[in-house]
């Protein structure tokens, strides 16, 4: 655990205020001023750097729990409060890591009975029903209460077998994998893809998505936490998608990406790109899928924030470069103005299609491109380099002169010269 060195953030200032929105009861117990807690707590959820396996869900947890051990042992302040967080992350590695089952619908119709997937390593088993033994009556009034679909008869069931110290930490390993997986599988189907015809409302560009919830289970089938995760993005589909029409070439295919992913020195950061990418084009609201987009484009040309080179890296990979150059300078005029003045654009469908081919040239690269960089700013470095064959071959031989420099360079560091004499005495330069 560590602070982000961000000198805009004073957690002194934020301990003193948390320790004057702290007060105590008639009966003793210790509570806030809850708007001010709130406020604070998330702003201190930011500045701290947690251990990556410790899950996104449970942060904001240990940070409230850090909050009220400062707050019940005495003054809050920085060092207090860092000194909690510290001790509470610790305490979260020394729970056994236990096994678990992720419940969850997929939008694909299996006519076969039972499908199991090996994936990382991790099973998947995908059935036509529900397994009687995982019931979810607890949730069910909650899931009704906050105006979530519980289920699609026509789905798929998707069990997952993980592992963590916890049901939370087991439960986001899951939907990694499982978005990761389908980031794949979605791949398949989506590139070169270019254009679709939507009548009416916008729907997701994903043909295999979510279920509205998932759960999380002990290996007996028993739920292992009083809640459940849900879809933002979730919409019902018609008919489910039917994948096994298909199965063999999308298997190959998973299978001969995971390969080429292995390969690749920065095979995790392509991973996200995958999951990314998955969550990108499961929006129901074009503007936001867009966003992602664009901001995955950008961590994939390594030019996040700086758009000109962004869309220096992109023309690298094609040769109609005038061509893409408009198309490119048009898709981050409308991104400029729906982020600064929320304007939306009346063909953003289009546009969205437009991005979604470049976002899917650059994945496309990073994969097949047999894994020759050590990291991707190595790879933006490369897409940085001019167009033109005779500036490379230039910039080869100066770059080959100067390397010939530095070795005459070492080479003769430590020669002497020493003057030629002739008989009589006198010296002879040149």
């Amino acid at each position: 655990m560590k602070t982000i060195k961000n000198k805009k953030i004073d957690i002194n200032i934020l301990a003193n205020q948390l320790e004057e929105a702290k007060k105590i009861r008639e009966n003793g117990e210790l509570t806030f001023d809850f708007s001010v807690f709130d406020d604070l707590s998330t702003v201190l959820l930011c500045v701290i750097v947690f251990n990556a396996e410790i899950p996104k869900t449970e942060r904001k947890t240990l940070i409230n729990k850090a909050i009220f051990s400062c707050a019940k042992n005495g003054k809050i302040t920085k060092e207090s409060l860092l000194h909690e967080i510290k001790n509470l992350e610790g305490e979260f590695f020394k729970k056994t890591i236990k096994k678990f089952i992720l419940q969850t619908q997929i939008s694909i119709k299996n006519p076969s009975k039972i499908k199991k997937i090996i994936f990382k390593g991790i099973e998947l088993e995908l059935i036509n029903g529900q397994y009687k033994e995982f019931d979810i009556k607890s949730v069910e009034n909650l899931v009704k209460h906050n105006n979530h679909v519980l289920r699609v008869f026509s789905y798929d069931y998707v069990y997952i077998k993980v592992s963590g110290r916890t049901p939370i930490a087991a439960a986001e390993k899951g939907l990694e994998i499982i978005n990761y997986l389908r980031g794949i599988w979605n791949f398949y189907y989506n590139y070169n893809t270019s254009t679709i015809v939507n009548f009416g409302r916008f729907k997701p560009f994903n043909k295999i998505r979510l279920g509205p919830i998932q759960t999380i289970h002990d290996l007996k089938g028993k739920l292992s936490f009083d809640g459940y995760w849900s879809q933002k993005s979730f919409i019902k589909e018609s008919s489910p998608f039917n994948i096994e029409k298909d199965w063999g070439d999308v298997d190959a295919f998973s299978q001969r990406i995971l390969c080429l992913i292995k390969r690749i020195k920065y095979s995790e950061i392509m991973e996200k790109v995958f999951i990314r990418y998955a969550k990108a084009l499961d929006e129901i609201d074009c503007d936001l899928s867009f966003l992602q987009l664009w901001n995955l484009m950008e961590y994939l040309t390594n030019t996040v924030g700086n758009y000109d080179k962004t869309i220096t890296r992109v023309l690298f990979l094609f040769q109609e470069r005038d061509k893409h150059k408009l198309i490119l300078e048009h898709l981050r005029e409308y991104r400029n103005q729906y982020v600064h003045f929320s304007k939306s654009n009346d063909q953003r469908e289009v546009s969205l299609y437009q991005l979604k081919r470049y976002v899917e040239k650059l994945m496309h690269f990073h994969i097949y491109f047999e894994g020759n960089f050590k990291s991707i700013a190595e790879l933006g470095e490369f897409l940085n380099l001019p167009y033109d064959k005779n500036i490379l071959k230039k910039s080869i031989v100066t770059l080959n002169n100067a390397i010939s420099f530095i070795d005459g360079s070492s080479s003769n560091a430590n020669k002497t010269v020493s003057p030629k004499v002739a008989k009589n005495g006198s010296v002879i330069y040149g």
